[in-house]
């Protein structure tokens, strides 16, 4: 029986509905604390850091400004050797989105304080020391009014904020998704919206097997055939201990063989890093240089793949020379700011400054769009997949790990934004275990959307009536159900229905290995999960 079809239309709406829905709740929790505690009580819950000073200012990838911030001497605290206490207790982490602006002062009135606070800068954090947080700042200054907070000597305050960016990606490709005309729809959207059925997967045939498939167990081997005979899908269904990763690896390793490329994504950076941690090992051992590149901010990367990052390979690369002299250039400039009082000399450094961004900018697209192109890997989160970097290139196959870990509208981010130029991915592997966490979700209720209903009996041409009462984990039965209906009575999926799950009920298991030894756990311990979880097809390794 063929697959019924998603709408694309009604599905990407109901998407954008329930996106909303998460992301205004979000927004909500952020909101009621920054707007009702007083920046002492901030820090105390570890939201914020008090009485800092502008430390150092330098010129980071693209350019951008990065502020070296640290406690002010006259206010720290000595420690019992006599050093200072630094920066103390606190939340914030590399990789934060945080605001930094002047800290109000207390006889200042709310308008006052407002109108500091407008004044301030939005950054990334990409260190975090002792006694010392460097921020790369998000947009550059290019007039006079735009004086950082801290440069004239003032103290500022750093709060952390709710980051605003993924869900406006998720948003953009949903609204690609609902008016993508059916001429452009490749055969890999065609099969995760329904509209056609994936090719059968020929039995392998090989009578000489790769040597790397020699470590794997039957089911792992199976995975990677299926995966490398698949023409549009194919799931790696891993359980925990079953060695998923190493499957992934090999599975890698033959498409490099093939001289296919490959664009590797994961719902989180961590589970993007470590692919890259084991693939760079793995072809360290087999003393092979393969091209690969690790997309994303270096802040939010582990510092074993830093090595792979756009940040530290352009400035290593053959190229790298051309962007030293202006990022020199720049950081002479930015400091020089600190000690220029004039309005005309202010606005003469700022013009030279901008100069200096354009030209850093110009000649670091051209170094960054090389090593990209000659990557035959590419890494990244499926949020940052969706960045510049990535628009006109093309790629063989799309890995997705820990792909039940992530929202479906994730996932559309490499399948709809990647080489829309250049034909895009042509098919994809996903890897994970539904069984396991899925999509972490926020909101308490599902939203509203005209010509939606939630279930079948509902004669409601509308909005289900009431959002049902949240569980254990925060989402409700509604955002859960698959019980979600358009018009037509097609079933539309939840935010929790990763689409991980949502293919297996669309095409059957016949897209999915189930990877079946596993590694981890005695015979008696692993019993009771095989049965629960796993229909009886969990086996322990008999090692």
């Amino acid at each position: 029986m063929p697959p019924t079809p998603l709408d694309p239309t009604t599905f990407a709406s109901h998407q954008l509905t329930l996106l909303t829905h998460e992301h205004e709740s979000s927004l909500a929790q952020t909101t009621s604390l920054t707007s009702t505690l007083s920046p002492k009580v901030l820090q105390l819950r570890g939201l914020a850091l008090l009485n800092l000073v502008l430390l150092n200012t330098r010129t980071g990838l693209g350019g951008k400004t990065v502020l070296e911030l640290g406690p002010d001497p006259a206010l720290t605290a000595k420690d019992a050797e006599g050093e200072a206490a630094g920066l103390g207790e606190h939340g914030i982490r590399v990789g934060d989105l945080c605001g930094i602006a002047a800290l109000p002062k207390g006889g200042e009135k709310k308008a006052e304080k407002k109108e500091a606070e407008g004044k301030g800068v939005r950054g990334v954090v990409t260190r975090v020391r002792r006694g010392e947080v460097w921020v790369a700042l998000d947009a550059e200054r290019d007039g006079q009014d735009d004086r950082v907070p801290g440069e004239g000597g003032e103290r500022v305050w750093l709060l952390k904020l709710d980051n605003s960016a993924p869900h406006n990606r998720l948003t953009h490709t949903m609204t690609l998704l609902s008016s993508l005309p059916s001429s452009q729809r490749t055969p890999l959207v065609d099969i995760l919206l329904g509209s056609s059925s994936p090719s059968p997967v020929p039995p392998p045939i090989d009578p000489d097997p790769s040597p790397l498939l020699g470590p794997l167990n039957p089911s792992q081997r199976q995975a990677v055939h299926h995966a490398l005979s698949s023409r549009e899908i194919s799931i790696i269904h891993g359980p925990p201990g079953t060695g998923k990763t190493q499957t992934l690896i090999v599975l890698i390793q033959l498409l490099l063989q093939q001289n296919q490329r490959i664009l590797v994504c994961g719902p989180s950076n961590i589970s993007v890093d470590n692919l890259v941690e084991r693939l760079g090992s793995a072809l360290k051992e087999d003393n092979k240089k393969v091209p690969m590149i690790r997309l994303g901010h270096p802040a939010r990367l582990l510092p074993g793949v830093l090595n792979y990052s756009l940040e530290v390979l352009s400035r290593s690369s053959d190229a790298a020379d051309i962007l030293s002299d202006v990022r020199s250039e720049l950081d002479a400039k930015a400091k020089s700011l600190s000690k220029t009082r004039s309005g005309r000399e202010r606005r003469a450094v700022y013009a030279e400054l901008n100069i200096l961004r354009k030209v850093f900018r110009e000649r670091e697209r051209r170094v960054v769009g090389d090593l990209v192109r000659e990557a035959r890997v590419v890494f990244s989160t499926l949020h940052g997949a969706g960045g510049s970097a990535l628009a006109h290139e093309a790629f063989d196959v799309l890995v997705i790990d820990e792909a039940a870990q992530a929202l479906e509208a994730q996932c559309w981010v490499p399948v709809l934004i990647v080489g829309k130029t250049k034909g895009g991915v042509g098919r994809m592997v996903l890897a994970g275990d539904d069984k396991q966490l899925g999509p972490t979700i926020m909101s308490t209720g599902s939203g509203k959307k005209d010509g939606l209903k939630k279930g079948t009996g509902s004669k409601e041409n509308g909005a289900a009536k009431n959002a049902e009462a949240p569980t254990a984990n925060g989402a409700t039965e509604e955002l859960k159900s698959f019980n979600v209906t358009d018009n037509k009575g097609t079933k539309l999926p939840s935010l929790e229905t990763p689409l991980f799950t949502r293919l297996l009920a669309l095409h059957g298991p016949g897209i999915k290995t189930l990877l079946n030894i596993q590694y981890r756990m005695h015979a008696t311990i692993s019993a009771f999960p095989s049965a629960a979880l796993y229909n009886d097809e969990l086996q322990p390794d008999p090692s």
